[in-house]
């Protein structure tokens, strides 16, 4: 996928419930720097929800994000307010890069 937004860009996040693949989150990472990359799905790891990252630009999913870690869903991208536009394209590129890679991992995890 190209990338939405610029390095250092301004956006606005705002709070919510739920993610859908393709949504543009806002999360802190594990160093305390914070991310702004596609939300492809969620992962259950060690008896905790994460979510599946991956920057629109990056070959490979970044490592999980705890769900208590997202801060949010980007809403607009710069100082002007200019909305954040998820094109059913967008959504659909981030479920099926998720689900190649889950079918992947399941495929290696069983030696199929």
């Amino acid at each position: 996928m190209r990338p939405q937004l610029l390095r250092g860009a301004r956006v606005r996040v705002r709070a919510t419930r739920w993610l859908w693949p393709g949504d543009v989150i806002a999360y802190a990472r594990s160093d305390g720097a914070l991310s702004v990359h596609r939300f492809l799905g969620y992962a259950w790891k060690n008896g905790a929800l994460h979510a599946v990252t991956k920057a629109d630009a990056g070959t490979a999913a970044d490592a999980l994000t705890p769900i208590s870690s997202v801060l949010g869903r980007v809403s607009t991208r710069d100082e002007w307010g200019t909305r954040l536009s998820i094109g059913t394209t967008d959504r659909l590129s981030a479920a099926r890069w998720f689900l190649s890679s889950a079918a992947h991992g399941v495929a290696r995890r069983f030696g199929a």
